[in-house]
């Protein structure tokens, strides 16, 4: 109902929906078993864009863990450790082969990876992915990454 209604406010002013959630159809750690309806949001011409492997599991500021309580078992599917997941490759054509009929758009996030540009290369290069997204925290903040914190002060 939530992606119905501001699908529909966006519209009318001629905006574009982008979704960013965990890769897989479970949400995983830390929020548990709950279905991603992505393919749904998809077909019902709900959203413009899907990022995946997107995740709120790291602090974006400094990367702490949050809920490290939350990992393990019990989960139907993990991207923290793969766990009945496909490799990403494999992935990503299960996903552009589900968006592309719809004109959804693929991206990957990299959030919490080191740059690394043939892995980045190999992602883009699948057919169906529109690009990566980046956490601006992650990368434009490297003094505070580094330190461990976000104390500002003279040096």
């Amino acid at each position: 109902t939530f992606l119905s209604e501001m699908r529909d406010a966006l519209n009318e002013s001629g905006k574009r929906l982008s979704i960013g959630c965990a890769r897989g159809d479970v949400w995983g750690p830390p929020f548990g078993n709950a279905t991603l309806q992505w393919r749904e949001w998809a077909s019902r011409g709900l959203i413009d864009e899907l990022v995946i492997d997107q995740n709120s599991s790291q602090c974006p500021s400094l990367h702490h863990q949050l809920w490290p309580m939350h990992r393990g078992y019990g989960y139907l599917q993990n991207y923290w450790d793969g766990h009945n997941m496909p490799p990403i490759g494999e992935h990503m054509a299960q996903y552009a082969q589900a968006l592309e009929p719809h004109g959804t758009e693929l991206y990957v996030a990299r959030q919490w990876d080191e740059r690394s540009y043939d892995e980045e290369a190999a992602l883009t290069g699948h057919q169906g992915v529109s690009g990566l997204v980046f956490s601006s925290f992650r990368h434009d903040n490297p003094g505070p990454i580094a330190r461990g914190d976000w104390n500002i002060k003279p040096d």
